[in-house]
């Protein structure tokens, strides 16, 4: 794996994910924005489950499969805010959890999500956590679990 590039502190950067800004109206007719913002010390795992629709035959072993598809992609993203020197990084938790609020798919830019054997392109994060850890006052762990979305326009004009 390629280094991308340094962190502040100067160690190599190899994966990084980038949540693009976001616009969008809340039911109560508010318009909500969110910053862009890149964590560089993240762990991501895909899942990527199916749906399948059986059919059970009586006197019949095993079933019959009437439909094999693809559903959402699970994405769980682990990662770490920093701080600086002893210092809660409490305006960037803040950007953080304006995005947790987002009700709307989120743009990412991640060179491993963005493959084109994941083709992930847009987050809808489902729940988050951001524990407390003892003797970390200048750093904030959380974990975003998420479904990739995958944007479709309806014509109603033509239906």
């Amino acid at each position: 794996m390629k280094e991308l590039y340094k962190s502040p502190i100067g160690t190599p950067v190899y994966a990084d994910i980038t949540f693009k800004a976001v616009t969008y109206t809340a039911p109560d007719g508010k318009v909500y924005n969110t910053e862009k913002q890149t964590y560089i010390t993240v762990l991501i795992s895909v899942t990527i489950p199916k749906i399948i629709i059986k059919t059970q035959i009586q006197g019949s072993d095993g079933s019959i499969k009437e439909y094999i598809g693809q559903d959402d992609a699970q994405v769980s993203i682990n990662g770490v805010i920093t701080g600086s020197n002893g210092e809660y990084p409490s305006e960037d938790v803040t950007k953080l959890n304006n995005m947790i609020q987002a009700r709307v798919p989120i743009p990412v830019v991640c060179e491993f999500l963005n493959s084109n054997s994941m083709g992930i392109y847009n987050l809808v994060i489902e729940s988050a956590s951001l524990p407390q850890e003892a003797g970390r006052i200048s750093q904030q762990a959380f974990t975003l679990n998420c479904i990739s979305d995958t944007p479709t326009e309806i014509d109603f004009i033509n239906a």
